[in-house]
């Protein structure tokens, strides 16, 4: 890879524009940061103040190490933006926090790092805050939120080993154990259960998680979360059960599964499948008005 002395020649004897070499710049800087090329990274942040912070515009270049895992770079990045800011370079840039910058999809260098499954880079970020240099208590969350989406079990492991909440609810009042059953990354949700998630019997966004699986007609959660000692038989704010669930949103092989594991109906009467599939009405004013017609369920 040409950088260092011989890149600087090139730029110096070459007759192409000043955008020309900055463009080139970039794209060797960029490599130089993906690749974790220390030494030629310090070098062009040396000649170039404003590399330590943004690559092209806006596009940070702290997210793009945590991007690729290069933790090296990362405490480079940090080294140097320190340095900068004591020497009130461009102080409008230098004096924000880093660590908890976002992106154009609104992510932190933390989120994406635990997207990517990062484990080593999500441990480095959150062991180097300083005073300064803070990671926010969202930024937080979110990362925690992709790594169970992504199933991303080995950066779950960081934050159950320094004793983060992984019941913690988002923005959205999510948990992190709801977003990997969702996802059905169903390993990284055992995972959060054996680090002592209590999740199940609590709602996220309204959905207790064995209710959720109904309305998904999921067999396979379903079969997760009774093996992992959901309550077959808990009624939701509606005072349905899972089967109730079921059949209201016309989920054949979970109704089916249910009864087959103890699960009760809200009236103790069983549908067959021709019952439970042409059944439409109640699906549709439940959607519409966001209760389900209980009458049929014993309901007066």
């Amino acid at each position: 890879m040409i950088i260092g002395p011989k890149i600087h020649q090139l730029f110096a004897t070459t007759n192409m524009s000043a955008r020309g070499r900055r463009s080139l710049e970039e794209v060797v800087f960029y490599e130089a940061v993906t690749t974790g090329d220390v030494e030629n990274v310090e070098r062009m942040i040396q000649d170039t103040p404003e590399l330590a912070m943004y690559i092209s515009g806006k596009e940070s270049t702290l997210h793009l190490a945590a991007e690729h895992g290069q933790d090296a770079i990362i405490s480079l990045l940090l080294k140097w933006k320190a340095i900068l800011a004591e020497k009130n370079v461009d102080s409008g840039i230098f004096g924000e926090s880093h660590l908890d910058m976002q992106d154009f999809f609104d992510e932190s260098p933390l989120e994406v790092a635990a997207r990517k499954g990062h484990a080593s880079t999500v441990e480095l970020l959150l062991g180097i805050q300083t005073e300064k240099e803070t990671i926010s208590t969202r930024s937080q969350v979110g990362a925690l939120k992709n790594a169970a989406m992504w199933g991303q079990n080995e950066v779950v492991k960081v934050f159950v080993r320094l004793g983060f909440d992984i019941d913690v609810l988002d923005e959205q009042e999510t948990c992190a154990l709801l977003y990997a059953i969702r996802n059905l990354n169903l390993s990284t949700a055992a995972l959060l259960i054996e680090s002592g998630s209590k999740l199940f019997n609590v709602v996220c966004r309204d959905f207790l998680l064995l209710h959720y699986a109904a309305r998904k007609n999921s067999v396979e959660i379903a079969r997760f979360l009774i093996e992992n000692g959901a309550d077959v038989n808990i009624t939701n704010k509606n005072d349905l059960t899972p089967r109730d669930e079921a059949y209201l949103s016309q989920s054949k092989e979970v109704y089916n599964f249910l009864k087959e594991n103890g699960g009760r109906m809200r009236s103790n009467k069983e549908y067959t499948d021709e019952e439970i599939i042409p059944y439409m009405r109640p699906k549709i004013v439940y959607r519409a008005v966001g209760f389900p017609p209980l009458m049929h369920l014993g309901y007066k």
